[in-house]
């Protein structure tokens, strides 16, 4: 049963698209871990105009809203799998940081929340997430005057490094 399911997928795929799906779970095998203390540039005070606010997906004290789930945590685990991989997406983004009633304190601490974890991400590490964050950040950042954090400056430049060299095809 398993066989025909694969040969109902694969007579549709592209050669582009399969080549794709190789490379793509070879790649996240010997995938490499981004160290890069010290070498993230500083930043520059850069003025965003005033965001569209997002709908309130965090909930104060480390519970948020996805998907119509709420979901509380003792301590925030990135990779949660149990709603799906959309719900962990959805976590990952960060869309969270452009609710109109989230404080400074409480992004901030999410963000380096997230960057103590660095090291055991997994779906948050994927392009899509990475380049929804990485724009999510930026625009929190510019909105609250954040100047001078290099933990936060790390994590951003690795990711964009991140997603430069992993491209979506």
């Amino acid at each position: 049963m398993k066989l025909l399911l694969y040969y109902r997928t694969l007579k549709y795929i592209r050669p582009v698209q399969l080549y794709y799906q190789v490379y793509y779970r070879i790649k996240k095998i010997v995938r490499k871990e981004f160290h890069l203390s010290g070498h993230a540039p500083t930043g520059t005070d850069l003025r965003l105009k005033e965001t569209i606010y997002t709908c309130e997906s965090f909930l104060g004290k480390n519970k948020f809203r996805f998907l119509n789930i709420e979901h509380s945590f003792p301590d925030i685990d990135w990779n949660i799998s149990v709603y799906g991989k959309l719900w962990t997406y959805n976590l990952n983004y960060f869309d969270f940081l452009n609710q109109r009633e989230i404080s400074k304190e409480d992004g901030l601490q999410l963000m380096q929340r997230f960057c103590s974890k660095k090291s055991t991400h997994k779906d948050g590490y994927e392009a899509y997430p990475v380049s929804l964050r990485i724009m999510n950040w930026v625009k929190f950042i510019s909105r609250n005057r954040i100047k001078d954090d290099q933990e936060l400056n790390e994590q951003l430049f690795s990711d964009c490094i991140r997603l430069s060299g992993n491209i979506e095809y």
